[in-house]
């Protein structure tokens, strides 16, 4: 199952309609769900704190982008800065 799918089957388990609505969820509510593990709770973490929020009785924002947005933590993925060629180099 994706992670969309997995946020998604917790959302509708629990009526969320907002993002603000998950600051109203511990960890714990989150890992109740079938096929939801630590992973997801940790992206989904990831996943609020760059919208600056957080679950409840869980740490801050600033702490989840300290220790999960780094390359140790798996989840940082690095953006391609070399751009696209606007032409094609055909060789006869």
């Amino acid at each position: 199952m994706s992670l969309p799918a997995k946020l998604r089957k917790v959302s509708d388990f629990y009526g969320l309609v907002d993002v603000r609505d998950w600051q109203s969820l511990t960890a714990a509510d989150v890992l109740v769900i079938p096929d939801v593990g630590p992973k997801t709770l940790d992206r989904l973490r990831l996943y609020l704190a760059h919208r600056g929020l957080h679950l409840s009785k869980d740490n801050p924002a600033d702490y989840w982008l300290e220790h999960l947005d780094t390359p140790a933590a798996g989840y940082y993925q690095p953006t391609d800065r070399r751009g696209t060629c606007p032409f094609t180099i055909i060789i006869d």
